[in-house]
């Protein structure tokens, strides 16, 4: 023991009371041991007199900090770090340095949770007035919510949204897009399923004029979700479909992408009600799956069934603008008879974080970014066609699906990109008509560098890209977005300088109350059990980067750390 590293016990220093201190405690309460605590307070039945010496002696053989950091990262040491190209609601971003060390690692934004008490969480709720306003200024609808858990969540909410609105009280049927999202299609059956909600997966590329009119005439559908590019990156006129499903009051929501709004004409002005999705890809690393925040928003005739927190911002008589939870919707309230906590207070500072990232960006650099996007996978799709390689794809914005002519080309591709570390989507299937389908599928992200993207089409197609073809159309949107509707605020009009920056996110923590400043009484209940040296590994490069579809022998460390 006398040659043990001198760090001190992990425990004593995460549960803050020494010795004395404990002693103090005891003798203020009139206890010889905190034991007696326990023993008064715990039912006999479930007590056990034998969990002291259970602990002690578990504490006895536990690593310092030091040590199990180690021990930690050596579990990551053989793997390698794949470059993902799976997408499927999942890509690869970019944290900025500033953001990642003023908000991210922060204890004065991580600690302070859930804005119940909007008079210590001024900083907070303007953040996430701030992500409200970018999911409402991105999907061109007037209404939107801070505090949803992720985009399966989100899709759920709003077919259980459009259920309670639907017309017809007999109508039970509920129209999906089949190429939706995988891990979304299961969240909403799952829903589906408590609720007596019958799903049926809806191919949007059979869609013919006039199709939707006498689906829904028949008063037995209520609503659709629709994908906006859908999951195989496919972008469809949306304007006759919605027109059609509202002339019989159904409602029209759909799955899109914050990114791809920057440039696709908003989904509110096609006649979508609703339009749900993930923030993940404004800054915040994979993680594995997550966590990630989701957006809402949706028409102002939905106001009071609006799932989640909503943030209000008011004017006093001085002319102060303050910030304050403008709806008491089911997610605020933890009722004393019937106690339903809010899931969702984990997403504050994800949305903290997707808001943070657009003010960083500002409009201009977010449009350049998913411009980007959109070229190079332009210049993909047509290196793909050069190649032999039927592009199935038409309009897009970052994702290609392709057909290989053969099963050689179909294999040599897999050896060529998985000797590369390159993850993407090879799927082979029959077709209705007993075709054999060798497909492959890939997206475009923002932290995907030209190199990257030569080493993928390469493994695909054998042949590297020169990207030098000046004559090639870097676009196929028939319809693009005109930068000077939207985001015309003045906190996103020119993006700061870093010191800018930091100062703003400093102002922002300086009004509230964190763990940096006292105990607080509502809203960390989660973070505040948390030591530096366990949120410590969220920043490692082999946990943030790993995608939730990579195979588990690329994953061996999360595999033996779960």
């Amino acid at each position: 023991m006398e040659f043990d590293p001198p760090d001190g016990s992990f425990i004593q220093r995460h549960i803050g009371p020494h010795a004395s201190q404990i002693a103090w405690m005891c003798k203020e309460l009139g206890i010889d041991d905190p034991e007696e605590i326990a023993k008064q307070t715990v039912p006999e039945d479930i007590y056990d007199p034998h969990w002291t010496a259970k602990t002690a002696s578990l504490w006895s053989r536990s690593l310092s900090e030091h040590e199990a950091l180690t021990t930690l990262q050596s579990y990551f040491a053989d793997d390698q770090i794949y470059r993902q190209f799976y997408g499927m609601g999942y890509y690869p971003a970019r944290t900025p340095e500033a953001l990642k060390r003023y908000l991210f690692e922060n204890p004065g934004w991580y600690t302070p949770y859930t804005p119940y008490q909007a008079e210590v969480s001024q900083g907070r709720l303007e953040m996430l007035f701030l992500f409200q306003t970018l999911c409402c200024e991105l999907t061109g609808l007037p209404l939107a919510c801070a505090s949803l858990l992720d985009e399966g969540t989100a899709a759920a909410e709003a077919m259980s949204l459009s259920f309670a609105r639907r017309k017809n009280r007999s109508a039970r049927r509920y129209l999906v897009s089949r190429h939706l999202f995988p891990q979304t299609l299961a969240v909403l059956i799952s829903r589906a399923n408590s609720l007596g909600i019958v799903i049926e997966l809806w191919e949007m590329s059979s869609y013919k004029s006039g199709d939707l009119h006498k689906m829904f005439e028949s008063g037995e559908w209520f609503g659709v979700l629709l994908g906006y590019p859908d999951g195989s990156g496919q972008i469809y006129p949306l304007e006759e479909m919605c027109s059609e499903i509202r002339l019989h009051q159904g409602v029209v929501a759909c799955c899109t992408d914050l990114l791809a709004l920057m440039i696709l004409p908003p989904p509110g002005e096609l006649g979508v009600d609703i339009a749900c999705g993930s923030a993940q890809r404004l800054g915040v690393p994979l993680g594995y799956g997550g966590p990630h925040a989701a957006f809402f928003a949706c028409s102002i005739d939905y106001l009071r069934q609006l799932p989640g927190r909503v943030v209000g911002r008011s004017k006093d008589r001085s002319g102060a603008m303050s910030y304050r939870l403008a709806l008491q919707t089911r997610e605020q309230h933890i009722k004393r008879e019937k106690a339903t906590s809010n899931i969702c207070t984990a997403q504050a500072l994800l949305a903290s974080m997707a808001a943070a990232y657009a003010v960083y960006h500002g409009k201009t650099g977010l449009i350049a970014i998913a411009q980007r996007i959109h070229r190079l996978t332009v210049r993909a799709s047509c290196h793909l066609r050069a190649c032999g390689i039927d592009v199935k794809t038409d309009s897009f914005f970052d994702t290609l699906r392709f057909q290989f002519r053969s099963q050689e080309e179909f294999d040599d591709a897999q050896k060529r990109t998985h000797d590369s570390f390159i993850n993407l989507i090879f799927d082979c299937h029959i077709s209705d008509d007993d075709q054999l389908m060798l497909m492959g599928q890939f997206s475009l992200a923002e932290a995907h560098t030209i190199d990257d993207i030569r080493d993928l089409l390469w493994g695909l197609t054998g042949q590297r890209p020169s990207f030098q073809d000046d004559h090639v159309d870097l676009s196929v949107l028939q319809t693009r977005r005109d930068p000077q509707t939207f985001l015309c605020q003045e906190i996103f009009a020119h993006p700061p300088s870093e010191l800018e920056f930091m100062r703003w996110l400093k102002r922002l923590e300086n009004k509230d109350i964190s763990l940096t400043q006292s105990m607080i009484p509502l809203g960390s209940c989660t973070m505040k059990l948390n030591a530096a040296a366990e949120l410590a590994p969220l920043s490692w490069d082999q946990l943030a980067h790993a995608h939730p579809y990579q195979p588990t022998d690329q994953v061996k460390g999360y595999m033996r750390m779960i």
